[in-house]
């Protein structure tokens, strides 16, 4: 079990009725969502600690997140249906890229480092959206896209457990999957190849002079 520190305001005081700024839990879970909320304290800074909340700090974390997912999903769901002359390098890269996250992962969360876990989530989201999805546009492969997003979901599901069962069971109904949810699933046991990190190695050099 890991627990976190004290919740303070966005200034770092105790939060107390007397001075008025105490947040309200439950309204901030009716706005923004317990996975929003959940994934702000995995990644603010080490569980220990005391954290400072800002309610714009939240909202931010949903962007870089829970949207980017989600308009990632959408873009599959959009384009699925059409003609595509995909991209194999960087399909082979986005592969690559997640069995490269999965990797650090584990690695993370069996040393109970919970806050580089979900940095190294976020690092991949980047990726995927701002890299794979705008460098393939209309050419990305439905089905890789697919697959990265049903194996997101799995690594995500320990962090946000209501969003990425809610998209695993969007990207599962079509595919008829066994599991009947991304929590029964197990755990990918990922293993990087020297293909995998040849490429990875070389879009880093492609990205850095892009």
């Amino acid at each position: 079990v890991i627990s976190t520190g004290l919740v303070l305001d966005k200034h770092g005081q105790k939060m107390s009725k007397s001075k008025g700024n105490v947040v309200d839990p439950m309204a901030i879970l009716a706005t923004h969502g317990a996975d929003t909320l959940r994934w702000y304290f995995y990644t603010i800074n080490d569980p220990g600690d005391p954290k400072r909340f800002d309610e714009e700090d939240l909202k931010r974390a949903f962007r870089r997140v829970f949207l980017i997912v989600w308009n990632s999903y959408q873009f599959l769901e959009t384009y699925r249906g059409e003609r595509h002359q995909p991209i194999a390098l960087l399909d082979r890269w986005i592969t690559a890229r997640l069995s490269e996250t999965t990797s650090e992962v584990t690695k993370h969360l069996d040393a109970f480092r919970i806050g580089e876990a979900a940095r190294a989530i976020e690092t991949f989201i980047d990726d995927l959206s701002r890299w794979y999805i705008r460098r393939s546009r209309k050419n990305v492969s439905p089905k890789v896209l697919e697959g990265v997003l049903l194996g997101l979901s799995r690594i995500m599901a320990p962090f946000a457990p209501f969003f990425s069962e809610a998209w695993y069971q969007a990207l599962a109904t079509s595919k008829k999957r066994h599991a009947t949810s991304v929590h029964l699933e197990n755990w990918i046991l990922s293993q990087l190849t020297a293909d995998d990190r040849k490429i990875i190695k070389g879009m880093k050099a492609i990205r850095e002079l892009a």
